[in-house]
């Protein structure tokens, strides 16, 4: 894994785009995913191979409009 960290590091310098790491594109990838599958942690874990839906609450972040919305609907 460590290569392939190096390898887009070498490619992001040589296009002059900012730099990005494989850890970035799993925490974007779920939180995305997060938002396209309502809040499914388990269609989500199974997306990124985690065992434990635990894991996958690591990486996809809480989409605070969609609390907003949830307490308006509830009450």
């Amino acid at each position: 894994m460590d290569s392939y960290r190096h390898a887009i590091r070498r490619a992001c310098e040589a296009a002059g785009v900012a730099l990005w790491t494989p850890h970035q594109l799993r925490h974007a990838f779920a939180t995305r995913a997060r938002a396209a599958a309502e809040g499914s942690l388990d269609a989500i874990a199974a997306a990124m191979g985690h065992a434990d839906v635990s894991t996958t609450q690591i990486y996809a972040k809480l989409r605070r409009e969609a609390a907003e919305a949830l307490i308006r609907e509830v009450g």
